[in-house]
């Protein structure tokens, strides 16, 4: 949601579509954990593993997983870029607006759970390079933020309403 909200507030024109890159950037630690399930049914775990060895492995290989799998169901080019590179922006040879937005959207969105996160993310946003390279100001961050409150409040009015 925050990355289709940057892109209409900033008034981008991407080349796939925002919320979906940013619904499917980690699709693969799905498929990791979908896995790991799989083969503890089947018996094919160790009975004594290590769960944070597992998240750790999963953690390392989730953008490489998604990015095949999304290459396998055939997504743009853009979204499977996303789920490779999302979290190497520094390290990315090939930077897309597409990959620019989700970078701003996903650490916009770590600054709005702090009181979940063990360690609270403190970062100047309009100061990270994602922001920098877009144009991104504290008014449009201010915007963005204005409209991501309303659509939680649209969504959590949708939820109470529910049978």
């Amino acid at each position: 949601v925050i990355s289709e909200i940057t892109s209409k507030v900033l008034n981008l024109t991407l080349q796939s579509d925002a919320f979906t890159n940013g619904l499917l950037h980690d699709i693969g630690k799905a498929v990791l954990l979908q896995s790991a399930c799989v083969l503890e049914n089947r018996g094919k775990l160790a009975k004594n593993l290590d769960y944070e060895e597992l998240l750790q492995f999963i953690d390392k290989y989730h953008n490489k997983v998604g990015s095949k799998v999304l290459k396998k169901w055939k997504f743009p080019f853009h979204t499977i870029h996303i789920a490779l590179n999302h979290d190497k922006l520094d390290s990315c040879n090939s930077i897309s607006k597409e990959l620019l937005v989700f970078d701003f959207a996903n650490l916009l969105a770590k600054t709005m759970v702090v009181k979940d996160q063990p360690e609270p993310i403190d970062v100047a946003l309009e100061d990270t390079k994602s922001a920098r390279l877009l144009g991104i100001t504290s008014e449009s961050i201010v915007e963005i933020e204005g409209r991501i409150e309303e659509s939680l409040a649209l969504y959590a009015n949708m939820i109470d309403t529910l049978p």
